[in-house]
């Protein structure tokens, strides 16, 4: 689903193909996974704010309302604890340099 551009799409191809195709998984695979490539670690802080962490959570909020929109109040809370967290710890590291 171009829906989502980074993150979640694969769980939603899962949860889409869900009765229709047998999922399955190949335990002797290997996959190399190069961290930071998709979003370019070196550039991908803006103003302090992950856009990353923004992809991911913009599109946790996508795919529950798609799939488990019983669930949305629940990881809408988590999201702002989330940042919650976030502004206290930089806050608290700002003041620490200080």
């Amino acid at each position: 689903c171009e829906e989502y551009f980074l993150y979640f799409e694969e769980i939603d191809w899962v949860e889409r193909g869900k009765g229709r195709f047998f999922i399955e998984y190949e335990p002797e695979s290997i996959v190399y996974h190069k961290v930071g490539v998709s979003t370019d670690a070196a550039e991908r802080k803006s103003n302090g704010k992950s856009i990353a962490a923004g992809f991911m959570q913009r599109n946790q909020v996508l795919f529950t309302r798609k799939f488990f929109p019983w669930a949305l109040p629940s990881v809408v809370v988590m999201i702002g604890v989330k940042k919650i967290k976030s502004f206290l710890y930089r806050h608290l590291m700002n003041k620490s340099k200080a």
